[in-house]
């Protein structure tokens, strides 16, 4: 199906769920959110017109892309299920995000994206090995940057009491 230069490897596709995995942890504060204060018919709505999207567009782009065009549309999914969550769930709690937290986070989501296809191109080991020693950088650096900010109440600071 696809012609020799755009052929992907594992390596490609766990660089592109790195991305996700990033959306998909922030995002999951918004979700609780509004479960705990029981708008689960809201969280239905909007999970299923994110599938829909998410479906639609995995048609156009699997046919040119393989896996690749499936991964960036999951990505794509994901921002727009984070800023959906984000949108309502303020509706609901008030807060605020600080931007130089907003661009920490972007910017130490880069670094480990760089550093993960680094690893990945500089090391040539089986796909298996390559899989767990990515995995295990990216969540030794999730869990880390995690630490470091709720230890020193970073994160806690950045939501009013106020409901």
């Amino acid at each position: 199906y696809l012609e020799p230069s755009l052929r992907f490897d594992s390596a490609d596709a766990m660089l592109v769920v790195l991305w996700v995995v990033v959306f998909y942890f922030i995002s999951n504060l918004f979700n609780y959110i509004l479960i705990a204060s029981d708008h689960q018919s809201l969280l239905l709505r909007i999970n299923i017109i994110i599938t829909v999207v998410n479906i639609i567009w995995n048609l156009i782009f699997i046919p040119y892309y393989s896996f690749i065009g499936s991964g960036i549309v999951t990505i794509i999914s994901q921002i727009l299920l984070f800023w959906l969550w984000l949108y309502f769930s303020r509706w609901i709690i008030r807060f605020r995000f600080d931007p130089v937290f907003i661009v920490g986070l972007f910017i130490f989501s880069i670094l480990v994206y760089i550093i993960a296809s680094s690893l990945v191109n500089i090391f040539h080991f089986s796909d298996i090995f390559e899989i767990i020693l990515i995995w295990s950088f990216v969540s030794a650096a999730y869990f880390s940057f995690l630490y470091m900010t709720l230890k020193k109440k970073l994160f806690f600071s950045y939501f009013d009491n106020t409901i």
